[in-house]
């Protein structure tokens, strides 16, 4: 006769996966989730710990469809009835892992929408680092759509909280990560480098490669906003000559900046070899939105079409990427204007103007 397990004992492993799947040890994460699932058919009945495995296998999901490179379709089978008679730290996942949901599939105004629903049920859970997660979530959440000063006054919060847990370096990086980029669109830019060179400062003590590829391809972006092309390029490179960063699903993002770069030094040749690794990656994994900002590089800098152009953009618009079209649409501009093609250069100057509107408009659907 198999033994019943009492229900705390599954809890405690159920706590522990989580942390596991906030520290994104993908390897971990699967290993435990075995372990709970084969603990199940023994547990003493719990229907609120179901929930909270199933919430959590939801969760542990996002992890691995992110650390693959997909793009997970299909949200928790739960329905918000179902957990409405249960308690405050359950009904917080359901809301919080929905808002990652969204953010995840780029739905980002849904994410916010889920996000401030598990804020008032995070009001009832004293666990510092949950707190400090939720702010860093919904501070990237907001950062996405343009609203930097919510999103810098959340990743403050966060940064704050994960300084008292020694265990959380990772996030305490992210968070700082996350100040510099609003900052670099703020143009407040000897704040953002201050930040990015801690960083990398810190992930070089703790071993933290990846977080210091993030961290060099972050200062990259910024370069190139800067018009600083050379400093921009060898940051780039410096990324992508970190084996993690390969590995991630940042490496196609990586490409196509340095292609762009490289077009924008008029360094033809290179520019041409990263954009192949780049559309390769774009082909291998069907990165619809990088393909889309491939196209128009290729009709920018190397005399493909310019149509190609209002295809491309006709698709961020689909998908409602409205940031990424205001930024697109200035620099397209500034291209066709310096080629003397000012009629075209005026169009893409008011549909730059168009995404900010939208911008304004995606704030106000919040709810």
């Amino acid at each position: 006769m198999v033994k019943t397990i009492a229900y705390e004992e599954v809890a405690n492993m159920m706590n522990e996966w989580y942390g596991v799947i906030k520290k994104r040890k993908v390897d971990e994460a699967i290993q435990l989730k075995e372990q709970i699932k084969r603990m199940l058919p023994h547990m003493e009945q719990n229907q609120d710990l179901l929930l909270y495995f199933n919430l959590l296998d939801f969760r542990n999901n996002l992890l691995i469809d992110d650390a693959q490179r997909l793009r997970i379709k299909s949200r928790t089978s739960i329905k918000q009835e179902d957990i409405q008679k249960t308690d405050d730290m359950i009904q917080y996942y359901f809301y919080f892992f929905n808002g990652q949901f969204e953010f995840h599939n780029k739905n980002y105004i849904d994410a916010i929408n889920f996000y401030k629903i598990a804020e008032d049920k995070l009001k009832k859970i004293p666990d510092e680092i949950e707190h400090a997660e939720f702010h860093y979530k919904i501070a990237v959440a907001y950062y996405q759509i343009d609203q930097h000063f919510f999103s810098l006054s959340h990743a403050q919060k966060a940064l704050d909280s994960f300084k008292s847990n020694d265990q959380y370096t990772y996030k305490q990086m992210n968070s700082e990560m996350i100040l510099a980029l609003n900052k670099v669109d703020l143009m407040r830019y000897k704040e953002a480098d201050k930040h990015y060179e801690h960083v990398i400062e810190k992930a070089e003590e703790t071993g933290d490669s990846y977080t210091k590829s993030l961290a060099h391809f972050n200062i990259g972006i910024s370069y190139e906003r800067r018009g600083y092309l050379s400093d921009a390029e060898s940051h780039l490179l410096k990324a992508i000559d970190i084996p993690e960063h390969r590995e991630s699903r940042n490496t196609i993002r990586t490409y196509y900046m340095l292609s762009k770069v490289c077009f924008k030094s008029g360094k033809t040749d290179k520019a041409l070899v990263w954009y192949k690794k780049a559309w390769n990656l774009v082909e291998e994994n069907n990165e619809d939105e990088y393909r889309a900002k491939l196209m128009i590089l290729d009709a920018l800098y190397n005399n493909s079409h310019i149509n190609n152009i209002y295809h491309a953009m006709k698709y961020l618009e689909k998908k409602r990427l409205w940031t990424d079209i205001a930024e697109l649409s200035r620099e397209i501009g500034n291209h066709l204007k310096n080629k003397g093609n000012i009629t075209q250069a005026v169009k893409y100057y008011e549909q730059a103007l168009v995404a900010k509107d939208e911008i304004i408009k995606m704030t106000e659907a919040l709810e």
